[in-house]
């Protein structure tokens, strides 16, 4: 499955923010036990030690990139955020629990000529 492309590009070495709500693959029946999430160039390599970032689990989950999460890495200006964790599941008045979920968030980074 391709990334979900956010159409938006980051301030090279600035900020940005990036809401994931589990609204957009959970159920009003669902309840999310976990949350991490990684950052990686288009070639799959880690940027900036983000990989397996934890957070405690949300409706909606906010995460922040800054500085050299948003730093010049190559020619391509893309990034990637995929998100992993696993949420309990209550369908026809059945409970499953722990079940897997995934996704990736594709952006850009707006380079900036004067920023060596």
């Amino acid at each position: 499955m391709p990334a979900i492309d956010l159409q938006i590009e980051f301030p090279e070495e600035g900020s940005g923010v990036i809401k994931i709500s589990g609204a957009t693959f959970l159920t009003e029946n669902d309840t999310m036990n976990s949350f991490i999430w990684s950052l990686t160039d288009t070639n799959g390599i880690e940027i900036n030690g983000r990989t397996d970032v934890s957070q405690t689990p949300a409706s909606d989950n906010y995460i922040l990139l800054k500085g050299d999460d948003l730093k010049k890495t190559g020619p391509n200006n893309q990034r990637y955020v995929t998100i992993k964790g696993t949420y309990n599941s209550k369908i026809g008045g059945v409970t499953t629990l722990n079940v897997p979920y995934t996704k990736e968030y594709q952006f850009g980074v707006k380079y900036f000529t004067n920023i060596p």
